[in-house]
């Protein structure tokens, strides 16, 4: 009796850790998606003429808000940003900023 006790605590044990290394698969798939969206934006703003600043808003995938900005030229560069907050076991971002040639 007391090793099916034993036996069974152990399963319960298995299943709750299993459940967490799901969780944080999830989770590492939910950030490379938002990394690769960022950069994606990051590198596809850079490539554009140098002008006034400007801001934006998405939201790619359901759950996941992007935001994103180029700064004014300051010289022969500016300043590029992309951030996207993800849902997770706690809310997660991924920030990408360069500094792209006009």
């Amino acid at each position: 009796m007391v090793a099916l006790v034993l036996i069974n605590i152990g399963l319960l044990a298995l299943i709750a850790a299993t459940a967490t290394a799901i969780d944080q698969v999830g989770d590492l798939d939910r950030q490379r998606r938002a990394t690769r969206m960022a950069q994606s934006r990051v590198e596809s703003l850079a490539v554009q003429p140098c002008g006034g600043s400007s801001v934006g808003i998405a939201s790619p995938e359901t759950g996941m808000r992007e935001t994103w900005s180029v700064g004014a030229a300051m010289g022969s560069v500016r300043e590029v940003t992309d951030s996207i907050e993800f849902p997770g076991r706690v809310t997660n971002r991924v920030v990408i900023r360069t500094m792209a040639p006009c």
